[in-house]
């Protein structure tokens, strides 16, 4: 129980949902490299084993090392801790984009393969992430546009707005808002042509 809040590296304290299957299945994979780490977690010999369920399966987490003879580090989340959850999190949201856009979009097929798709989600979350945009819709719409009009939408507007936009200080959805109006006042001006694959359908 001593685990349910999480002391940080830089003084925060995290309730830790040690109990979610899947939180504890994601540390203990992650920590299975630190014996020190495991060595505080387990308690030193106190806990023999953790039973995970994954779906149908069911996985016991048993050390392989003597814990009780193991140094143990202090109980506190790490910066390289929080970096790794964060980008499990990232990852799984962006394979969640891109699964999306190939539902809503099946003919997206014809034109780009997966590993396109994907790539294209990567460059747009780190497009929004420069510019302080966290939206899932939002990395999702940029995409969109990205694949419509095949190039990012930075590259849109030959003037540069959508970029100024991009770097104001503007709410995060006063700023799509923005951008929505002036791709649509480009597409209606016949600048920015459809990839063939979005033709006939979009």
């Amino acid at each position: 129980r001593r685990f349910i809040y999480m002391p940080t590296y830089d003084k925060r304290l995290l309730y830790f949902r040690f109990f979610d299957p899947v939180v504890l299945e994601e540390y203990l994979d992650m920590i299975t490299c630190y014996p020190k780490k495991l060595a505080t977690f387990f308690g030193g010999e106190l806990i023999h084993s953790f039973g995970v369920c994954r779906q149908d399966d069911f996985v016991d987490y048993v050390p392989t090392i003597n814990l009780s003879e193991t140094e143990r580090a202090e109980k506190r989340f790490e910066e390289y801790e929080m970096q790794i959850f964060i980008d499990q999190y990232d990852n799984k949201l962006l394979q969640q984009v891109g699964e999306n856009l190939s539902k809503d979009f099946p003919e997206l097929s014809g034109q780009y393969d997966e590993k396109s798709v994907r790539q294209a989600v990567r460059e747009n979350f780190e497009l929004a992430k420069r510019h302080n945009i966290v939206l899932t819709g939002s990395i999702y719409l940029f995409t969109v546009y990205q694949l419509a009009f095949g190039k990012p939408i930075n590259d849109l507007d030959e003037k540069g707005m959508i970029m100024q936009i991009l770097n104001s200080d503007e709410d995060e959805r006063l700023k799509i808002v923005y951008i929505n109006k002036i791709i649509n006042q480009l597409d209606s001006e016949g600048k920015l042509p459809l990839m063939e694959v979005f033709n006939d359908t979009h």
